[in-house]
């Protein structure tokens, strides 16, 4: 039969365990109070006494041993075989990361049936609390590629989600002189409001490297003040990366080009709008096309899906 904790005192058993110093620093005034006798043996063979243990400790501490019962981690054999002597008999052998996860889910740092992976990457990908202040410095960047940007003057296209409120991506289409058609690739430009190698960037986009989307919720890369300064909007002046090309009859990419520029001319429509409006059997806008959408909105979405089907 398993030994039950109350789940503070037990966590705080763990986290000394990762330090190697768990018997003096809790077992002995904490767990074997609860345990007279084994509290004798272990008395008799360490001598040792108890001391105390701080929250912050506790949680590093536990994140370890998460991190070793998930296999992305390993702990000093020490501090393992300490464990291994008080748990071993109630979990098994406690060197065997399936039986530190049992014991995790018995002191309540995991639920039966939990991702530990996804426990673990959220603890990893919160940002700290004083990213805000470094943050508020680069609101209103002055970016020395601003005077290579030129401004897109047609409509561009973010299609996503109705739900989605950050947009970094749109596409758009330029029909040149010749006929040739040309393919627009726009992506938010970040990197104008979070410096290279500044206090910034350490402490956000290059320590997450990405957005994360999981159930519980949006982990994002750069702080959400950076995030709505960055992201694409209608009717305002929005920094873009742009990558340019041309597809041929064949499916064939050619004349390639990256750049950056500006647009304030985008347009959103959601999935379910713009499969209705490539469904339409003519280019005249379907009922339910947003109030802006014209017939050459409809050209310009056509002839992208054409490209989009060489491309197949």
């Amino acid at each position: 039969m398993r030994r039950s904790f109350p789940n503070k005192r037990a966590s705080r058993i763990l986290d000394s365990v990762a330090a190697g110093t768990f018997i003096d620093d809790y077992l002995l005034p904490e767990l074997c109070d609860r345990k007279p006798k084994y509290g004798h043996l272990l008395r008799t063979r360490t001598g040792l006494k108890g001391g105390s243990i701080d929250s912050r400790a506790t949680a590093r501490y536990l994140r370890q041993l998460g991190l070793f019962s998930a296999g992305r981690g390993s702990l000093d054999t020490g501090a393992l075989g300490k464990l291994n002597s008080v748990f071993g008999s109630t979990f098994g052998s406690i060197h065997k990361p399936e039986n530190m996860r049992t014991l995790l889910e018995e002191v309540g740092y995991v639920q039966h049936g939990d991702n530990i992976h996804r426990l673990l990457s959220r603890a990893e990908l919160k940002l700290p609390k004083t990213i805000d202040a470094y943050a508020a410095k680069h609101l209103d960047p002055t970016d020395p590629f601003d005077s290579l940007r030129s401004c897109t003057s047609s409509n561009i296209y973010a299609i996503d989600s109705v739900t989605t409120s950050e947009v970094d991506d749109a596409i758009g289409l330029e029909v040149l002189p010749d006929g040739r058609e040309q393919v627009i690739v726009y992506v938010a430009d970040a990197t104008a409001f979070v410096p290279f190698d500044s206090e910034l960037e350490a402490l956000s986009g290059r320590r997450s490297g990405t957005t994360v989307y999981l159930p519980e919720g949006v982990f994002f890369m750069l702080p959400k003040s950076i995030v709505s300064a960055a992201t694409l909007e209608a009717n305002r002046r929005c920094r873009t990366f742009e990558i340019r090309f041309e597809v041929d009859r064949a499916g064939t990419v050619s004349n390639y080009d990256v750049g950056v520029g500006f647009t304030s001319h985008l347009k959103r429509l959601s999935y379910e709008q713009a499969q209705s409006i490539l469904d339409a059997p003519t280019q005249a806008p379907p009922s339910d096309a947003p109030s802006w959408f014209d017939a050459a909105d409809s050209d310009k979405m056509r002839r992208l899906r054409a490209i989009a089907s060489r491309l197949q």
